[in-house]
């Protein structure tokens, strides 16, 4: 599908496939903009670092007070693991001392009348955000260009009825 409609990234399938790598160098998108970010800190410190700092982001593991969001995050990440995203439990003793751990949490999240909870996996914490080096990045609409569209839009059709959607 990709091919046919000339998508520019066909390395996209791959990604989708087969996961991506959450540090280091992100890949270059052909159909992103240009902008370099550079990584703060190297793979090989983020290891270096990772026993001290795994010791102490596991002393602050507890509860989030919320039974309903505590057994949410559980249940979820055992359907993760049942689907082979996760694995695991691997005992603390047991990891290598370059192993980079980090917190997952959850938050209530509201949609119209809908309340979930969303699983948020804090790698800026275990450092694992400060590794990667960006080189590309689309480019993000604010309400002024979604604004300008509109306004184009309704100049461009004013011969049709807009209607609204409640």
């Amino acid at each position: 599908m990709l091919q046919f409609y000339g998508y520019p990234d066909l390395e996209v399938f791959e990604e989708v496939c087969h996961g991506t790598c959450l540090a280091g160098a992100a890949p270059v998108v052909p159909s992103f903009g240009p902008c370099f970010k550079p990584a703060k800190l190297t793979l090989k410190e983020l290891e270096a670092s990772a026993k001290t700092s795994r010791t102490a982001l596991l002393a602050t593991v507890r509860s989030s007070g919320d039974v309903e969001v505590d057994e949410t995050v559980f249940q979820k990440t055992l359907e993760e693991l049942d689907c082979g995203w996760l694995e695991g439990p691997i005992p603390v003793k047991d990891l290598p001392d370059n192993a980079i751990v980090s917190r997952r949490f959850g938050i209530r999240q509201t949609s119209g009348d809908t309340i979930k909870v969303r699983l948020i996996d804090d790698f800026a914490a275990s450092g694992v955000n400060d590794t990667v080096r960006v080189e590309s990045a689309a480019k993000l609409h604010t309400i002024d260009v979604a604004a300008a569209l509109c306004m184009e839009l309704l100049k461009s059709s004013a011969d049709q009825q807009w209607l609204e959607k409640p």
